[in-house]
């Protein structure tokens, strides 16, 4: 192999140079060429261990430390892939716990930490996921001691909802995430402050690793001009807007052309709110009445009194019959009782 082709080369160089040459007494090939089997990386649960390539390293509860044995196999391991070493004599950096290897069913080897098992989860895609932690209680990662990390994870401060504009990132309470069109990708800085922020509050954080569950942009933080941290999306930074008041609202989709809300992959969604459906404009199939019954006629509805301003003359001459009206009666009535004087 390539490597240790590379490895002969350079330790005849050594022997030829009496071991104090440009190379060095110590060199370590393996650690300059290829990276290490397992070392520490940051998550949201804190420093943990992780794979070659960053992703976290889990230990399971079924597994028994120093048996030399893995108990997770078949459909199992798809889901938690084993954690193979690269390296011979293995690479460790950063990671205090004893470190060892196992040999498992397929003749693979397996690492181990402080003598259990260690493997990955098949949804954890780049290096910071834990999705994996607490998975059915027997899932656990590990610190840099190798022991088990208990803590479960925070809330989601950025997640996968759904709107009428399709999947969409939104925030920890659901609500929908934009991007504003004045802010740049990747400098860090937000343009919307003051007013504006009222308008769109931006979607903070406490952690500088961000928690994601089920969105695959690239996830990151800014801190704003009062402090706080901002989560950023694919570099920009991410809102709320102050009209969406429940989880599925896209009130906030291009107002004044300039305010995108973003898929999972972090991407700005350019289609606008869907339209109403229509009103139906096929008049109702009349009823047929039943034999010998006739259809009620449709009762008028009057319309609003209106104001004595409005009406003008046509009160007044209403005003003046019921007038003549109440004088004709009592006339009537004096007349009735002269008479009954007279009798």
């Amino acid at each position: 192999m390539k490597t240790k082709n590379v490895w002969v080369g350079m330790t005849l160089a050594a022997v030829l140079l009496g071991g104090g040459g440009f190379l060095g007494a110590s060199a370590t090939p393996s650690q300059a060429l290829t990276p290490a089997d397992v070392s520490t990386g940051n998550s949201n649960l804190g420093t943990i261990t992780v794979n070659g390539v960053g992703l976290t390293a889990y230990v399971f509860a079924n597994d028994v430390a120093d048996s030399g044995k893995s108990n997770c196999y078949g459909n199992c391991a798809a889901i938690w892939p084993a954690i193979s070493p690269t390296n011979d004599p293995l690479v460790v950096e950063g990671v205090t716990g004893t470190v060892g290897t196992i040999t498992r069913t397929d003749d693979t080897k397996q690492i181990t930490i402080n003598g259990l098992p260690v493997y990955t989860f098949h949804k954890d895609l780049v290096p910071g996921d834990t999705y994996g932690q607490l998975v059915n209680n027997i899932w656990n990662a590990v610190d840099a001691a190798g022991n088990k990390i208990t803590t479960a994870n925070p809330a989601a401060d950025v997640a996968a909802g759904t709107s009428n504009l399709g999947p969409v990132a939104v925030n920890s309470a659901g609500k929908t995430a934009y991007v504003f069109a004045n802010d740049v990708a990747g400098s860090g800085v937000s343009n919307c402050n003051g007013n504006c922020a009222t308008i769109w509050p931006p979607i903070t954080t406490t952690s500088d690793y961000p928690v994601l569950k089920g969105v695959t942009g690239t996830v990151g933080t800014i801190t704003r001009t009062d402090g706080t941290k901002q989560v950023t999306l694919n570099g920009l930074p991410v809102y709320t807007f102050h009209k969406d008041l429940a989880p599925g609202d896209t009130y906030g989709q291009l107002v004044n052309n300039i305010w995108n809300a973003v898929d999972l992959a972090g991407q700005k969604i350019t289609t606008a709110n869907p339209i109403e459906p229509p009103v139906p404009t096929t008049s109702p199939v009349p009823t047929t009445p039943p034999a010998g019954k006739a259809i009620a006629p449709a009762v008028a509805v009057s319309a609003p009194a209106a104001s004595l301003a409005e009406t003008g003359g046509a009160n007044q001459g209403l005003v003046a019959l019921v007038t003549a009206l109440v004088m004709t009666a009592g006339a009537a009535m004096t007349a009735v009782r002269r008479r009954s004087r007279s009798a």
